[in-house]
């Protein structure tokens, strides 16, 4: 065990010399000229038969009704890593929050997301060193929700980004934080992605004096066949914590 931490401590620092923001936000630009790259990367799709997009979509509604359930009429809600915007497109239906919108590639936003959200601000920015915008959105909004975004953030930036989000929210604001989990210790060493433990985000969290109100497995029930193959025990599985900020 030992060995496997010291080796996951070299992975996670070599993926964050390779995986600054700046970096990402480069590659994210390039990449969004390719509708192939949008589909699969940014959008979740990835086989032919929809079985993956019939997942996406079930987890949507999931993550949407926890949003609801957390919620009030009025409420300013932000969508860290908001990507196409496919969650603010189903909020926006409600039409009785502030919605808003922030993905660090700014061409994603320019040529998706302003096309597919009509009712929420969006921005391009990194809040890691954004200082005009996390001064101008100081204790604003009431919920701000993360989906499938904390594996790009390395292990060393999560602090400093919980404690942007604590500065953002307003008092007894709320986090929601999905994020994919590994299903095995290989899957810890994926290149380009960062597999956060779930018992390291909830400690970062209370460092930053947020307070756990849920910490649990999320997935659907739903069986994909991936990449086509006809695999029944293939699951999407991920990792849920709610968080409210003291």
């Amino acid at each position: 065990m030992y060995i496997m931490r010291i080796l996951k401590k070299i992975d996670n620092s070599l993926k964050a010399y390779l995986s600054t923001t700046a970096h990402t936000r480069i590659k994210f630009n390039e990449l969004a000229q390719n509708k192939k790259f949008v589909n699969e990367r940014v959008d979740g799709y990835v086989d032919l038969h929809n079985n993956k997009q019939i997942v996406i979509d079930e987890l949507k509604k999931q993550i949407c009704n926890i949003i609801r359930n957390y919620s009030k009429d009025g409420n300013n809600i932000l969508d860290f890593g908001c990507g196409t915007g496919r969650y603010l497109k189903e909020l926006e239906n409600d039409s009785r929050y502030n919605l808003f919108g922030l993905d660090i590639a700014y061409q994603v936003i320019e040529k998706y997301t302003r096309k597919n959200v009509k009712n929420a601000e969006i921005f391009s920015t990194d809040i890691l060193t954004d200082e005009v915008f996390v001064n101008r959105y100081n204790n604003f909004f009431d919920i701000i929700y993360s989906v499938t975004t904390l594996e790009y953030i390395s292990p060393f930036n999560l602090n400093k980004l919980f404690m942007r989000f604590g500065t953002l929210l307003v008092k007894n604001g709320t986090l929601i934080l999905q994020f994919p989990v590994p299903k095995n210790i290989l899957e810890c060493f994926v290149p380009g992605y960062f597999r956060h433990q779930p018992i390291s985000i909830e400690k970062k969290l209370k460092k930053n004096r947020f307070i756990i109100l849920e910490s649990n497995g999320m997935g659907t029930n739903i069986r994909v066949k991936k990449f086509n193959k006809n695999n029944s025990k293939i699951r999407e599985f991920g990792y849920l914590i709610i968080a409210k900020n003291s």
